[in-house]
C-alpha cells in the first residue's frame, strides 16, 4: 500500500469542498498535489472514486462507500494526535460532548458538575443540537461522545443505555390537568401547542401518537428545536400545551404547568430510549471513560 494518511485527508477534503481548487486552497497545497494523492488512493483501491469531468466533484458508488471508511480513519488519526498532544503538554485533556436540549440540563451538565471537582483542569466543549446532527458528528469524529434520545441502533457507533424517557403533555390551562380520565381527543385539538420542529425525532414521535388516537396535527403556536425554560414559561403564561421530557416535570411544576392524562394508546407512543453514543472501536480517553461511568451510575 503506497497511500498515506495525508492522502486520506486530501480525499475527504476534496469531497467536502466539491472541487480541487477549493480543497487545495483550504489545505494550503497545490492542485497537482491533490491529483497525485487521488491517483494513489485509486491505484491502491483499484476503484474510480469520482466521476470524471463532473462539476462539482461527484462520488461514484464505490467512492461513497470508501468515504465512510476514510472519514473514520481520518477521525481516528486526528483523535490520536489530539490525545498524545494533550499528554505531551501535561494538559488534563479536552472532552467534546454533544447534547440535545432535553439531555443537556438533565444528564450532561449534572455529570460534568460531578467531574469538575476531581478534574479541575478539565476542558469541555459542549455542543447542543438535534440528535441526528449530533450522531453524525460523532460518526465523523468532531465529537467524542453525545447523549441523545435514541430510536434505533446506528452502525459504527457504540451505545451505553441510559434508561427510558417519556414525553409528557403539560399545560397551565384550567380544567385539563385535574381530570381523573383522559382528555378527549377533540378537546386536545381545540388548544394551541408549542411543538418541536417537524424535522425532529420528538415531533415524529408526537405525530405518531396523535395519529394513533385519530387526532389531526394540532395547531402550533410555536415550533422550536429545543424545549427550553423560556418555552415552558411562554406555555405557562398563555395556557398552551407543550410536550416535555420526564426529567423536566419538576421545573415545569414550578411554573404552574401540570401534566394532563392522555389516552393510554398515545402515552405508550411517547416513550423513547436514551443513550450515550461514541464511535465503535475507537480508543476512549480516560475522561471519556469517567464521563460514561458517572453518567451510567446515575442514569443507567
Amino acid at each position: 500500500m503506497n497511500l498515506t494518511l495525508r492522502d486520506i485527508e486530501y480525499f475527504v477534503a476534496m469531497v467536502e469542498h466539491g472541487s480541487f481548487a477549493r480543497a487545495a486552497s483550504a489545505l494550503g497545497v497545490t492542485q497537482p498535489a491533490l491529483s497525485k494523492a487521488l491517483k494513489r488512493v485509486e491505484a491502491d483501491t483499484g476503484l474510480a472514486l469520482f466521476h470524471r469531468d463532473s462539476r462539482p466533484l461527484q462520488l461514484t458508488s464505490a467512492g461513497l462507500t470508501f468515504l465512510q471508511h476514510a472519514k473514520r480513519l481520518n477521525a481516528e488519526y486526528a483523535g490520536a494526535v489530539r490525545n498524545v498532544t494533550e499528554l505531551r503538554t501535561g494538559n488534563a485533556g479536552l472532552l467534546r460532548i454533544g447534547a440535545t436540549g432535553a439531555t443537556r440540563d438533565t444528564l450532561v451538565l449534572p455529570t460534568l458538575a460531578d467531574m469538575f471537582p476531581h478534574r479541575p483542569a478539565m476542558r469541555v466543549q459542549l455542543h447542543v443540537d438535534l440528535s441526528d446532527s449530533l450522531v453524525r458528528r460523532v460518526e465523523e469524529g468532531t465529537l467524542d461522545l453525545a447523549v441523545v434520545p435514541t430510536y434505533a441502533a446506528v452502525d459504527q457507533l457504540s451505545h451505553v443505555p441510559l434508561g427510558v424517557d417519556e414525553l409528557h403533555i403539560v399545560t397551565s390551562a384550567p380544567g385539563l390537568s385535574d381530570r381523573g380520565t383522559p382528555v378527549p381527543v377533540d378537546e386536545l385539538g381545540r388548544h394551541r401547542w408549542i411543538l418541536p420542529t417537524p424535522s425532529s425525532r420528538a415531533r415524529v414521535l408526537l405525530d405518531a401518537g396523535f395519529a394513533h388516537i385519530g387526532m389531526p396535527r394540532p395547531d402550533a403556536a410555536l415550533e422550536l428545536d429545543f424545549i427550553s425554560h423560556g418555552a415552558m414559561e411562554l406555555a405557562a403564561a398563555n395556557g398552551f400545551l407543550i410536550a416535555i421530557p420526564g426529567d423536566s416535570l419538576r421545573r415545569a411544576s414550578e411554573l404552574g404547568l401540570r401534566p394532563i392524562r392522555l389516552d393510554p394508546r398515545m402515552q405508550v407512543q411517547l416513550r423513547r430510549s436514551r443513550s450515550l453514543v461514541g464511535r465503535d472501536m475507537a480508543t476512549w480517553s480516560p475522561l471519556m471513560h469517567e464521563f460514561a461511568q458517572r453518567l451510567q451510575q446515575d442514569h443507567g
